[in-house]
């Protein structure tokens, strides 16, 4: 058989080919290598050289605000309840500390408990008397006794963004009387602008993120200040620094520019400064020099080309004589079968090799056909050992393994230890034959420890030549539906307001408190409580006030039963106390259930402050209410009457207290009434 030189079927025109592909892949892999590497150690050079430069600025920033937190405690530590109830002295005291003002471009304040500015600097400002309870910094100062850092924010008085810092002012007995705020001005000159403000390099630039509220604290490019941040998962790169990672790479910005960028964290005010450097002006030098390699590499190509063309031009002239002997082989269209091996040379260890792997394919074919049946989403095979052999990427990510780390494991190991001994009996099970198969709920532990619930379902799995390999299991994650049986089970249960038990919970807790009293002998009591002057609150200042004094109660009912006991909303302001484990005596229980009572009515009669959220026709509001209770007590004794007479007796003693005049308590009695 004869053919053109240059035909794609010529033998020497394959094996110039092959050959120059091979010193192309050779030459071509080793000119990237190179320019790989020598990016490599510039990126790595260039990160450690700008972590180190962020880290200096990272440092100062932290100094710099926690000097001024420092400075705000010390001036804080200074003031005294008769210096906040003298506004006039309280100025002339923020007069007299310039250094202090200095730390604050946009002013210090003095608030009282009420959030109302009594003093500030400067003057001109004119803040006293403004309520600053609006911004974060004041309110956590004031409501959880810490000093803060609070959220950039627009300052109405100065039309700009302002970042504020407040800390307590105590009195002697160190209860919360006030604030001292410090006000920094982001768009004028500050402390802030000193230190990230600079460039790195030509076009490189610093960046304060605040991650909570996503937002610019303060920038290289002044413009960029107070400007939101991309959405979570619009901006990889963004979303890395805002959750922490810090450490140096190379992504796309929020601007769509590529850049060499590293973090590290503010942890007084738990920010994150960025600095990012285009990789246009970071890898200059090394692209000339992959430009100048490639250039090169393209020349050692052509030249390469046209000496393996003439080298194998005279080398493969014999063998142009044995192509004639090739013949076309026809593509057979019929199942496989094994190909015969004719002769024990190199030819036949290759055909040997190809029908081994046939077989070992039809193995995998038949894997693949379980596979594929199965509608489940976590697939693996476990020996008859109990090793998983394999396992599907879903199953890697629903228990917070690598595939690799899964087929290290014992499938036991993946189950909750509680449930071990039973999955190694219901394996030898399903390997004997015993049962066919599995179908169960069962619950698992991921790679962190945390549990989740699956459902499984397993059987025996027999490959194409039907031989045994172990078992073929398939895990629907039924955490979701766990969930909502949760959600609804608190629905049906649970009174949506205080979080209590409501009516039906208290029913089935009533009965197993009878039938334990029964069993034990000891007497249990129902407490029925109802609030005096309830509605007084409600039509004043709105269901709202109420909805809120109904938590506080249900918080300290909780807090003044004992662990045994339980308590329940009945419905609107009446509540119930179920007392268990009191004494067998009923004289004894009696004085037990009303020492009981009087510690929860002293509780309850206890002054409440209540925080009403602002209207649009009112802002917000501080009230302090006082809300007594009418309590009325009915014993039993094991199941000597139902659940409803001991509600239906519970609740006419509390009528009873009620017209004793209300914040009293009495015990309902057949022969006699006890109260206090």
């Amino acid at each position: 058989m004869t053919s053109n030189a240059f035909s794609r079927n010529s033998l020497k025109t394959r094996v110039t080919i092959f050959t120059l592909l091979i010193f192309l892949i050779s030459i071509w892999s080793l000119s990237f290598y190179t320019s790989r590497i020598a990016q490599e150690d510039m990126q790595q050079v260039l990160g450690e050289q700008q972590s180190s430069s962020l880290k200096l600025v990272a440092t100062s920033v932290n100094h710099e605000l926690r000097d001024r937190m420092d400075a705000l405690e010390k001036v804080a530590a200074g003031f005294n309840q008769a210096l906040l109830g003298n506004p006039a002295a309280l100025q002339a005291n923020l007069d007299q500390r310039p250094i202090f003002q200095e730390l604050f471009n946009a002013g210090v304040i003095v608030t009282g408990l009420d959030g109302v500015a009594l003093a500030s600097e400067p003057t001109t400002a004119q803040r006293r008397g403004l309520n600053y309870l609006s911004r974060d910094y004041v309110t956590v100062a004031l409501t959880q006794a810490k000093s803060n850092i609070g959220r950039p924010a627009m300052d109405p008085q100065l039309a700009a963004p302002v970042l504020g810092m407040a800390a307590p002012i105590r009195d002697a007995q160190g209860k919360v009387i006030g604030a001292v705020a410090g006000l920094t001005n982001l768009k004028a000159v500050n402390f802030l602008e000193d230190l990230v403000g600079n460039r790195l390099g030509k076009s490189g630039a610093y960046v304060l993120l605040s991650p909570e509220d996503r937002v610019v604290v303060a920038a290289t490019d002044k413009s960029r200040i107070m400007q939101p941040l991309p959405a979570s998962g619009v901006n990889r790169l963004v979303d890395r620094h805002v959750h922490g990672e810090g450490r140096t790479t190379i992504a796309t910005d929020a601007q769509g520019v590529e850049v060499l960028s590293s973090m590290v964290l503010i942890q007084v005010a738990d920010w994150r400064l960025v600095v990012s450097l285009p990789t246009d002006e970071a890898f200059a030098p090394i692209r000339a020099m992959q430009l100048r390699l490639l250039l090169g590499t393209l020349l050692l190509t052509g030249l390469a080309g046209g000496l393996i063309w003439w080298m194998l031009k005279r080398q493969l002239a014999p063998l142009l004589a044995a192509s004639a002997a090739l013949t076309d082989v026809a593509d057979a269209r019929q199942a496989w079968q094994p190909l015969p091996i004719a002769r024990e040379d190199e030819i036949g260890n290759l055909i040997r090799g190809f029908n081994r792997l046939q077989s070992e394919l039809g193995q995998r074919e038949a894997l693949l056909q379980k596979v594929l049946d199965t509608s489940s989403v976590a697939i693996f095979l476990i020996d008859p050992q109990g090793r998983i052999t394999q396992a599907n990427h879903r199953m890697a990510e629903m228990f917070g393994y690598s595939v690799q780390s899964l087929l290290e494991l014992e499938y036991v190991a993946l189950v909750d230890p509680a449930d071990r001994d039973t999955v190694r009996q219901q394996k030898g099970e399903l390997l004997k034959g015993a049962i066919p198969t599995l179908n169960l709920d069962r619950m698992y532990t991921r790679g962190d420890h945390s549990m989740f619930g699956g459902h499984l379902t397993a059987t025996r799995f027999v490959d194409a030549h039907g031989q045994d390999r172990g078992i073929l299991g398939v895990i629907v994650d039924i955490t979701e539906r766990k969930r909502t049986e949760e959600i609804v089970r608190q629905l049906a249960y649970y009174d949506p307001l205080t979080g209590l038990a409501n009516r039906l919970l208290l029913r089935e807790r009533m009965t197993q408190a009878m039938l334990t009293s029964k069993r034990s002998g000891h007497h249990g009591a129902l407490m029925f409580l109802d609030l005096d002057n309830f509605k007084t609150l409600n039509d004043t200042y709105g269901h709202g006030a109420g909805d809120l004094l109904l938590v506080e109660v249900a918080a300290r009912l909780k807090k003044g039963v004992r662990e045994v006991d339980a308590v329940a909303r009945f419905g609107g302001d009446e509540f119930v106390v179920l007392v268990m484990d009191l004494a067998q005596d009923k004289v004894a229980a009696q004085a037990q259930a009303l020492v009981l009572a009087g510690k929860i009515r002293e509780l309850l009669a206890a002054p409440y402050v209540l925080t009403l959220a602002a209207q649009a026709d009112r802002p917000q509001q501080v009230i302090e209410h006082r809300c007594t209770a009418s309590i009325g007590i009915a014993l039993f004794l094991g199941m000597a009457f139902l659940e409803e007479e001991a509600i239906k007796r519970a609740d006419i003693a509390m009528y009873q207290a009620k017209a004793a005049g209300r914040n009293s308590v009495c015990i309902y009695d057949a022969q006699a009434q006890v109260s206090a």
